[in-house]
Order: C-alpha cells, then sequence, then structure tokens
C-alpha cells in the first residue's frame, strides 16, 4: 500500500547496458496503465505458450529420441534471451 503523499515513476528500456539503464534514470515518467496492461498480457501468453509447447516437445521429443524419455523439455518465449545472462 503506497500512502497518496509518494510519487512512483517508472524507468522505460529495452537494452539491459549501462549507457540504457543510465539514460532510463535519467528520465523517468509516470507509469502508464495501457503499457502495465500490455506486459500483463505479453505474461499470460508467455505462460499459455509455455506450457502448451512444452507439452508437445516433451511428447514429441521423448517419442523419437529414446535418452529423452522421462524428461520435460521445456521451451519458454522468455529463457531464450535469458540464457545470455547464464
Amino acid at each position: 500500500h503506497l500512502s497518496s503523499r509518494k510519487s512512483v515513476l517508472r524507468a522505460r528500456f529495452s537494452v539491459v547496458s549501462p549507457a540504457a539503464l543510465l539514460g532510463a534514470l535519467k528520465t523517468l515518467g509516470e507509469p502508464d496503465v495501457r503499457l502495465a496492461a500490455a506486459v500483463d498480457a505479453r505474461q499470460e501468453l508467455d505462460l499459455r505458450l509455455g506450457v502448451a509447447w512444452t507439452r508437445y516437445l516433451t511428447r514429441r521429443l521423448a517419442g523419437r529420441f529414446g535418452a529423452l524419455r522421462g524428461c520435460l523439455v521445456s521451451y519458454g518465449p522468455c529463457q531464450t534471451p535469458a540464457l545470455g545472462f547464464v
């Protein structure tokens, strides 16, 4: 719960780099309800696609490659970019 006296600002960036993050901190703006709703929609789609593709890939690949029997083959739209951090 935020007090009505507190201000909330949003940093907008699409690249995780020192320059992009510092630029975003210098240009903080008011939160946009439409952008927040779009983020919610993308998260829901990512979850639904991930569940459907994980099920499909696990069943399909386990049938073709015996070494994958009993394994889970996971798919997620956010997994590939996240691997760049590892």
